[in-house]
């Protein structure tokens, strides 16, 4: 019991410290240590949890990312993180406040880390763009969980072009995603496919007309049997054979030719 006690304030201090370090400590916009009942699951990454004083915060877990709701697993990553934690107390150390007024932070259950359980379960991306608040163990750690899940092909791995969910806010991507080889992920980002990429391009089926989006410019540039369209809000993307738009991160194969 003593050791579980250190290690658990030993890890405080590693989350604490990134704070310190910007410039930004929890007592700046409310309380460092969050102790209550989680009363909701938003989503995946997202919880609300009640005190025992009847206080309620809105939590957002530190370090992941996880599907939107009407994305792919975003329903599923949903359900883990409430099979791990719904109408179970829990231990959440604030690194800060965001934007939308919620507690960033990380959350542990029965002395686990359910951002990194999370990540082992391949219910969610290492969001890299706030991973320098993280201490380099737990940074490295996170890092380790989504290579292996990726690896092992877990959640939302199993499929062969996840849309990371900053990338389906971002683009505003619609449609079922493409599940059928159109693209390679790397380091969390969905690529462009092709001869250079190792990744071979899925042909559109003989007969079938491609036909231009609504209010898109077609890119004049076709590629690997594609034909890349710019989206009305700067998005990059070409038609999956069910007709769906796939986005691509390389905006230059919109380019003009």
């Amino acid at each position: 019991m003593v050791t579980r006690k250190v290690i658990f304030l030993f890890t405080v201090m590693a989350c604490l410290c990134p704070a310190l370090m910007y410039g930004q400590t929890p007592e700046d916009d409310g309380p460092s240590l969050i102790e209550g009942r989680v009363v909701l699951i938003t989503d995946g990454d997202q919880i609300a949890i009640r005190t025992k004083e009847g206080k309620g915060y809105t939590v957002r877990i530190q370090g992941i990312d996880a599907p939107e709701g009407d994305q792919s697993f975003g329903k599923k990553a949903r359900g883990k993180l409430s099979d791990m934690v719904m109408n179970k107390d829990v231990k959440v150390i604030v690194l800060r406040r965001d934007r939308n007024d919620r507690y960033v932070g990380s959350v542990y259950y029965d002395g686990q880390d359910v951002g990194l359980k999370m990540l082992e379960a391949g219910m969610a991306w290492h969001y890299r763009s706030s991973s320098s608040e993280q201490a380099a163990d737990v940074r490295a750690r996170y890092a380790r969980a989504e290579l292996k899940a990726r690896n092992d092909r877990k959640g939302l791995w199993s499929e062969n072009a996840p849309i990371p969910p900053w990338e389906f806010a971002e683009e505003g991507f619609t449609g079922d995603a493409d599940t059928s080889a159109q693209a390679s992920v790397t380091d969390g980002v969905s690529q462009p496919v092709g001869s250079d990429t190792g990744v071979p391009p899925v042909p559109t089926p003989s007969g079938t007309a491609e036909t231009k989006p609504s209010g898109s410019t077609p890119a004049g540039n076709t590629k690997d049997g594609r034909t890349y369209y710019l989206g009305p809000r700067g998005g990059c993307y070409y038609l999956s054979k069910s007709g769906a738009k796939v986005y691509v991160k390389d905006k230059s194969l919109c380019s003009e030719q």
